[in-house]
């Protein structure tokens, strides 16, 4: 990476992979992308968003052949700005996109990734390589998983061909409110609700806040149901699972809070439940499910 920095962009900085840094007391993020079409419409979808709530956010900067792109890399620009929360969270959900998604084609997308993340598991069960609890815990969040799975069949019952509105959407839990929160390398294409669950569990968001766009008519029914299972769907943990280079240490976290965040699920399900009928998951009242 420092050969790319000094040849691209005259930084002679070391780091070992794509991330942060920080050079002549600017912060940076080098970033990988795969894809050029889709991360330039997202960026401007993105530039659009921080226009909104008047700030900078990242910039790309240009290399030293005036190009975006060098060599599938993309260096961004943290500008430090104060902005209000509040309306970040209003203007993020208006940023709708030209197209949507079915809810079948949502289910499908959980189904994949569900027997991907058992047949990574069915690679190691049998080894000296997870222990039992850690894989009672890869059990656990799989079955929750399935869970997921039928509280969309519970949509698709109704009617088979619904759809959501797609929108500019974190893709990950953020730890600081500024610079992770602002970087355009963590958002995508998606639902509101996918933006909303990654907002919930970055504590930038309540159910409280929840409750008052439910009552602003943010949502509809077949949304509220969504959100709820897209709230359940454990995202994070299953991209730990297929990318982690140590399972056993990254998941151990999740083993120790399964109750707190069993809690949390039971939280949301009262939230919910008292605009939308859900369905009823017994075992939300059970403590020590592992």
């Amino acid at each position: 990476m420092r050969n790319l920095l000094r040849l691209y962009y005259g930084i002679d900085y070391q780091i070992q992979e794509c991330g942060y840094f920080i050079y002549n007391g600017q912060r940076f993020y080098l970033m990988s992308i795969q894809d050029n079409q889709q991360f330039f419409e997202i960026y401007r979808v993105y530039h659009y968003l921080m226009s909104t709530i008047h700030i900078n956010g990242y910039t790309i900067v240009q290399n030293v052949h005036n190009q975006y792109v060098s060599n599938g890399f993309v260096l961004l620009m943290y500008h430090v700005e104060e902005f209000d929360l509040a309306t970040y969270i209003t203007s993020s959900l208006k940023t709708q996109m030209p197209f949507k998604m079915k809810v079948r084609t949502i289910k499908e997308q959980w189904i994949e990734k569900i027997d991907c993340v058992r047949a990574k598991t069915k690679e190691f069960a049998y080894s000296f390589r997870f222990d039992q609890d850690i894989l009672s815990c890869i059990y656990y969040y799989t079955g929750l998983a399935e869970n997921c799975i039928t509280i969309l069949n519970e949509i698709l019952a109704v009617q088979d061909d619904v759809e959501f509105s797609i929108y500019l959407s974190l893709d990950k839990v953020v730890d600081n409110v500024a610079y992770e929160l602002l970087n355009p390398a963590n958002y995508t294409f998606s639902t509101r609700e996918r933006h909303l669950v990654c907002l919930l569990d970055s504590h930038l968001l309540t159910l409280t806040n929840i409750e008052e766009l439910i009552t602003n008519r943010y949502f509809d029914v077949y949304e509220m149901i969504y959100l709820y299972a897209r709230y359940l769907y454990p995202s994070e943990f299953f991209n730990i699972i297929m990318c982690s280079q140590d399972i056993n240490l990254e998941v151990r976290p999740y083993l120790e809070n399964v109750n707190r965040r069993q809690a949390q699920y039971l939280e949301i399900y009262n939230c919910l439940s008292q605009y939308v009928q859900l369905p009823k998951m017994s075992w939300l009242n059970q403590s020590n499910m592992l």
